[in-house]
């Protein structure tokens, strides 16, 4: 990555006994009618036994226009 481009990770913690596989998850917000597609990763699990899914965003920064008028 450059310094063109944003970077965020999602981590979900899954209630214990949940058994997370790899793959596209819809995740829904407010305000939205289309989910975003997330391509969602296990990691390792939480000290308590939980286990974790992260999805990774990245995109293009917004060149800011300083123009006034």
């Amino acid at each position: 990555m450059s310094r063109d481009y944003e970077c965020y990770s999602l981590l979900l913690v899954l209630p214990l006994g949940v058994i997370p596989v790899q793959g596209v998850f819809n995740l829904f917000g407010p305000g939205r009618d289309q989910p975003w597609q997330l391509m969602m990763t296990p990691l390792m699990p939480e000290p308590d036994g939980r286990q974790v899914l992260e999805a990774v965003v990245q995109y293009k920064r917004q060149v800011a226009d300083n123009t006034t008028i």
